[in-house]
């Protein structure tokens, strides 16, 4: 996945996600960034992310995971991501037509909120 963050670093973050049958999720990747005053000293650092997805349509999936943030790798608040993927007609691809990102400190406060656009796609089998 290539991750455009709204008012984020120029470069994408990039990731790989796993969507479980199950409807489990889970997501790795770019670990280290940044984020804008005044939450700057919330987190210079994500961990893994876990959820859940359902299908809401054709070809459409809601999608909700946590991360925890950490600040010199200790946890120091949460992740929380609510999206809308909408699948293309291969099945090889999606893209995000709303990605939400909540950063939220340890009491789960929001103190900052992004949207974000992501695009995927799926890796082949070897």
């Amino acid at each position: 996945m290539k991750i455009s963050a709204g008012g984020g670093p120029p470069a994408p973050l990039l990731s790989i996600a796993s969507f479980g049958g199950d409807g489990s999720f889970t997501t790795t990747g770019n670990t280290k960034f940044s984020l804008a005053l005044p939450n700057q000293g919330l987190a210079d650092e994500r961990g893994p992310g876990y959820g859940r997805w359902a299908q809401t349509g054709d070809r459409e999936f809601k999608l909700t995971f946590y991360a925890v943030l950490l600040k010199n790798g200790e946890v120091n608040g949460y992740l929380q991501v609510l999206g809308t993927l909408i699948l293309s007609e291969s099945g090889n691809e999606f893209t995000t037509s709303d990605c939400k990102v909540d950063f939220m400190d340890a009491d789960r406060k929001v103190l900052d909120s992004d949207n974000d656009q992501v695009h995927g796609t799926r890796l082949e089998t070897p």
